[in-house]
């Protein structure tokens, strides 16, 4: 295994202890036995490498992908895309069926008989 092979597991175990294990580059840097800095190295190479993809859950992200094309493209200061209508009410509606279908099954587990 190369230098730069070694350096790429370390990174990747970086990444793991501050992405998903939670813990604080203090913390790895104990356990890597690195520097701070030298967390922060190892985090930098690993975002760099494509080990770590960051994925937001949420409709906003749609339209910050979209407005940051937008800047890169046109040149564009700093672009706000916005949700459509369409796609708020559809989210809505999907939330207040969730919602509806919680009630009925918390309703049908408590009625007598059930």
């Amino acid at each position: 295994m190369d230098k730069f092979e070694v350096k790429l597991d370390q990174a990747a175990r970086a990444a793991w202890m501050s992405y998903v294990g939670g813990m604080t580059q203090d913390e790895i840097a104990t356990q890597l036995g690195v520097s701070r800095p030298g967390v922060q190295r190892l985090l930098a190479l690993a975002r760099q490498e494509g080990l770590v993809k960051v994925h937001i859950d949420h409709p906003i992200s749609t339209c910050m992908a979209l407005g940051s094309t937008l800047r890169e493209r046109f040149l564009l200061p700093a672009p706000v895309v916005a949700e459509s209508l369409a796609e708020k009410e559809a989210m809505l509606s999907q939330r207040l069926f969730k919602a509806i279908a919680d009630v009925a099954r918390w309703w049908t587990a408590r009625s007598p008989g059930a």
